[in-house]
């Protein structure tokens, strides 16, 4: 894209592979820029569920909930597999992906998720959505967290 287009938006891996090679161009940082606009974080990813399937499966989605709880907590206390398939697929040297985990967000602090409504509110406002949006989480949801 980057070849043939005057400007373009990168995000994820592709973002990472580009910057690799940006000699001659004007990188923005979109969370730095809304951090210096706004005070605020941005949140980059979230894992969201829809209220029916929550309805109809709680208990199940409870408990994929959890697992992914406990894979976060393991990749956290130790990324080394995740640096080594990072190199692996994506390229690079292995200190680069110690750093790129280590400073990755793993949390929703109240911080991120002031942000993010505030994100909603400004894409509402533009018509980009069809009207508010509230943040629900899951352990709100569930009436009974079972086997705990």
């Amino acid at each position: 894209m980057l070849e043939t287009a005057d400007a373009a938006l990168l995000i994820g891996d592709p973002a990472i592979r580009a910057s690799r090679n940006c000699q001659g161009m004007q990188v923005l940082d979109l969370g730095q820029l809304w951090n210096e606009w706004t005070g605020l974080g941005m949140t980059y990813a979230v894992v969201a569920a829809r209220r029916q399937a929550i309805e109809a499966a709680g208990e199940e989605v409870y408990a994929l909930y959890r697992a992914m709880l406990r894979t976060r907590e393991a990749n956290v206390a130790n990324p080394g597999h995740l640096v080594e398939k990072a190199c692996a697929q994506l390229g690079g040297d292995e200190s680069y992906w110690r750093i790129y985990f280590q400073a990755l967000r793993y949390d929703f602090d109240e911080r991120l998720q002031r942000g993010l409504q505030l994100y909603f509110r400004y894409a509402t406002e533009l018509g980009l959505l069809p009207g508010e949006v509230s943040l629900t989480f899951l352990e709100d949801q569930i009436p009974q967290k079972v086997n705990e």
